[in-house]
C-alpha cells in the first residue's frame, strides 16, 4: 500500500550530507519526494512509495542516516501525489 510522508529534523542536519545520503537511500529503494533545508536550520523531506520502504526511510532519515545528530523529529503523514523520483531542493 502506497503512502507518503513529512519528515521534519532538528539538530546537527545541515552541511553533513543528509540530502545526498537520503537521495542515495530513495533512489536504491525506488521512494519518491524531495528533501530540503531551510533557512531556519532545520531540515525537511517528503517520502513516498510502499509503505514499509516508506516508515524504514522515515526512521533512517529521522536516526541521522548514519552521518548527524538528530535532537528532534517528527514524522505526519500527508496526501499521496504519485511521485516516483527523488529531488534535492535547495
Amino acid at each position: 500500500m502506497p503512502c507518503r510522508v513529512r519528515v521534519g529534523l532538528v539538530g546537527e542536519v545541515q552541511g553533513v550530507g543528509l540530502r545526498w545520503r537520503l537521495s542515495a537511500y530513495a533512489r536504491q529503494h525506488g521512494l519518491g519526494g524531495w528533501i530540503m533545508n531551510r533557512p531556519d536550520g532545520t531540515v525537511v523531506a517528503e517520502i513516498e512509495g510502499d509503505e514499509p520502504q516508506v516508515r524504514a526511510a522515515a526512521k533512517w532519515l529521522a536516526a541521522g542516516a548514519g552521518v548527524t545528530r538528530v535532537d528532534q523529529s517528527k514524522v505526519e503523514e500527508v496526501p499521496l501525489i504519485n511521485e516516483t523520483t527523488f529531488q534535492i531542493l535547495r
